[in-house]
């Protein structure tokens, strides 16, 4: 067995293209979004972006797009899809960027508030958002449901490491299928939970591995309401699904719209 270790602090920084054949390019938050970006107009400025999965229909709208990511190799991917649609990529950090222009629309989206997990990252982030964001423009993203026992094991909840548990498979540009797998453990203080994501396929009658790191923080709704709140923004709405149902007990995801507070 061959086993090669790539610990990063933000998982998707790794394989855009198996990012991209792992996750799919398509997803119910794809209309969501669409349709924020309608009715508001451009310009709209898409952060973590990654690969472009939300930027590029958003461009494809006829709407000027900005897509903001830490990742090079996520951005060089982007910038190959792109074609001849008004975008532009910026390699920047969400929490520090200025690019000196204000947008209608901002959004965060795959879950990537999660990976902001400090108040130092997250007061960054609004900071960011708050700096960039034109008058009466949106601000909008979800993260996880905090329900612990959708998320985690009970091995996890104790603070222990979880046995490896398959989720998924895909197959690969190279046409391996790959299988993937994760063990996790949650620290109920800081509300950070740590994964080691396994990717394993065979390769000249052997079996190779990927391991990957992640570590994101759950947030509850009212921490949520109050980080909000003191960093300036107002929720317009908030919804427990893409279907814009409303937020409460029975919520799958926490999905927030939000504009500067007056």
């Amino acid at each position: 067995m061959s086993d090669t270790t790539q610990f990063s602090e933000y998982i998707e920084y790794v394989g855009a293209e198996e990012y991209d054949l792992e996750n799919g390019l398509d997803g119910p938050e794809l209309p969501f979004y669409l349709e924020l970006a309608r009715e508001t107009g451009g310009p709209v400025l898409d952060l973590a972006c990654g690969t472009g999965f939300l930027t590029i229909p958003m461009a494809t709208l006829g709407l000027s797009a900005t897509g903001v990511d830490l990742a090079p190799e996520m951005l060089d991917l982007a910038r190959r899809k792109t074609g001849d649609l008004p975008i532009t990529w910026v390699q920047s950090d969400c929490r520090t960027f200025d690019l000196g222009a204000q947008f209608q629309l901002i959004t965060l989206t795959g879950n990537a508030f999660q990976e902001f997990r400090t108040r130092a990252d997250l007061e960054g982030l609004l900071g960011s958002v708050r700096r960039h964001l034109a008058p009466g423009g949106l601000f909008a993203f979800e993260t996880r449901y905090p329900r612990q026992s959708e998320l985690m094991t009970p091995e996890a909840m104790s603070g222990d490491w979880s046995p490896e548990t398959g989720w998924r498979t895909f197959d690969d540009d190279q046409g391996r299928t790959v299988t993937v797998s994760t063990s996790q453990r949650y620290d109920a203080i800081s509300q950070i939970v740590e994964y080691v994501v396994y990717r394993r396929w065979q390769e000249d009658g052997r079996e190779e591995v990927v391991t990957e790191r992640a570590v994101l923080r759950l947030m509850y709704p009212q921490e949520l309401e109050m980080l909000l709140h003191y960093n300036g923004f107002a929720i317009r709405y908030a919804y427990g699904d893409w279907d814009r149902r409303p937020l409460d007990g029975d919520a799958k995801r926490m999905i927030f719209v939000c504009q500067v507070r007056a």
